[in-house]
């Protein structure tokens, strides 16, 4: 669609043509179109990934947040808004803000959990709660003696 402008023929500023992945993403917004999504898929997942990599993640780490990006992807695929951005700058965006998430969990220390305050006591036996009500009793018998 162009919006030529008559008098000058210049085309506005803000108005893109539609990409493969613009139109692609519109259809997985319209109508959760799995094969859109699949193709989607297949033109960003190794560029993510590569993308991640680039930033500092491992390979596995970079295959997670990747699945994690593009599940995103397909979930928030109607928020998609093309006069803000083209698709490949929204879907980036989300991978990177995926990787800030990863390095804030990876920075918060890991809970030990043998750590003596984190351990709670073990449970009383059976005969415990016996012993402590014969003990009460000897011990009032022995105060009850007293002057």
């Amino acid at each position: 669609m162009r919006l030529d402008n008559p008098v000058t023929g210049d085309r506005p500023a803000q108005v893109q043509d539609a990409s493969p992945a613009d139109e692609l993403i519109e259809r997985v917004a319209r109508t959760a179109d799995r094969a859109a999504f699949a193709e989607l898929f297949r033109l960003f997942a190794p560029r993510l990934k590569s993308y991640l990599m680039r930033q500092g993640c491992d390979f596995a780490l970079a295959e997670e947040l990747m699945q994690e990006t593009m599940v995103m992807v397909w979930r928030r695929a109607a928020s998609f808004d093309r006069s803000r951005a083209g698709v490949a700058t929204w879907v980036f965006t989300i991978a990177r803000n995926k990787r800030i998430d990863a390095l804030r969990r990876q920075r918060r220390p890991e809970i030990d959990l043998g750590d003596p305050a984190l351990v709670p006591d073990p449970a009383p036996s059976a005969e415990e709660p016996v012993l402590a009500h014969e003990r009460g009793r000897r011990l009032a018998q022995a105060l009850a003696t007293l002057p």
